[in-house]
């Protein structure tokens, strides 16, 4: 990883961790300015460069599909070429999403023929593809990734509109498993709205360290609403 990053990064020598007392590694980036070493711990490097190094470590693991959600992100625009290359020459099937479709300028024209790229509801499919370079998701607002109730918070069937990421699922479980959750009636789905509602009348989880309540209680909140949302609609029959 450290030779592919100096492709992008001339001036870095060593990526390295360290253990802390707590227990924890602290990352740091070692870089040389002429006879200048300097040395930053991961919370002071740019977001752009992390989440580079987070995609090619996850390369190099054993790891059979990779989904990496909004790829240009934080992204030096220089870069994105060399990270896509690096996803459609990966090993592993990789999915990416996007809001940008500028991202497939980047592509060459070959492989862009053989990558299914998926947008808001047109869901496209091309099973002749036994394994793409990569899938790709492009997203835009309005109706959201996985999709929307029309004209309640919580729905199943017809009254569910299906987005993007919804239908990219889907096939791909039709493709290789001959099944469709969209077509089945007793599927339910719960809207933000309606999961962030049931959240608020359950009691917040304990969790230790100021960070841990801000970001991962967020997510401990959501999973036990969607649970508590599945149960309500169990009962009454749904």
């Amino acid at each position: 990883m450290g030779s592919q990053l100096k492709d992008c990064y001339p001036q870095l020598s060593n990526v390295f961790t360290r253990s802390l007392r707590s227990g924890r590694k602290e990352l740091n980036v070692e870089e040389e300015f002429g006879k200048t070493r300097l040395v930053t711990e991961a919370t002071h490097v740019n977001d752009g460069m992390l989440w580079l190094m987070a995609i090619l470590v996850e390369l190099l693991t054993d790891h059979e599909f990779l989904l990496f959600d909004e790829i240009e992100n934080g992204i030096n625009p220089e870069l994105v070429e060399f990270l896509l290359d690096k996803l459609v020459n990966a090993r592993q099937q990789v999915l990416v999403t996007t809001h940008s479709p500028m991202i497939l300028n980047y592509l060459d024209d070959q492989v862009a023929r053989g990558c299914p790229i998926f947008t808001r509801r047109s869901g496209l499919w091309s099973p002749r593809v036994r394994r793409p370079a990569m899938l790709i998701l492009v997203s835009g607002e309005g109706v959201t990734d996985m999709g929307r109730c029309i004209a309640s918070a919580q729905c199943s069937g017809q009254e569910f509109e299906a987005g993007p990421m919804a239908w990219l699922v889907d096939q791909l479980l039709e493709a290789r498993m001959d099944y469709s959750f969209l077509s089945v009636e007793w599927m339910v789905f719960a809207t933000k709205s309606r999961v962030s509602d049931v959240s608020k009348s359950l009691k917040p989880p304990t969790l230790v360290g100021r960070k841990r309540k801000q970001e991962t209680a967020y997510f401990f909140r959501n999973a036990r609403a969607m649970s508590q949302a599945r149960t309500e609609a169990r009962q009454r029959g749904g």
